[in-house]
């Protein structure tokens, strides 16, 4: 369907920030519309967000994958928040030692 999509009545204060959202298909079950990655309604913007191939190490749509981040990624450092989790899916801190935070489940030691 998409990423992220707003439709019928939302709220004007949503807010949408460090999300990666990509190569999301076309209508699919439950969506009414086709869309790119992102497609917000009253003015609301996603902050922190990337759109572009986040370089998976290994990306298979399931569990199996390898969601850790590659060193080119246009993820790493692009997180914008400051409230989220402190660790990552590995026990690492985040932010990372340069006070930044990558997008996705994993932070890169790159």
């Amino acid at each position: 369907c998409i990423g992220i999509a707003e439709e019928g009545k939302t709220g004007t204060r949503n807010t949408y920030t460090d999300n990666l959202v990509y190569q999301n298909p076309g209508p699919s079950l439950g969506c009414r519309k086709s869309h790119d990655n992102i497609s917000l309604q009253n003015g609301n913007t996603a902050t922190g967000t990337v759109s572009a191939d986040p370089q998976f190490i290994h990306f298979t749509g399931d569990a199996t994958g390898d969601y850790h981040l590659q060193s080119t990624s246009p993820a790493i450092k692009a997180g914008v928040t400051r409230d989220g989790p402190s660790t990552d899916f590995d026990g690492k801190a985040r932010p990372g030692a340069d006070g930044l935070t990558d997008i996705g489940a994993y932070e890169s030691p790159h």
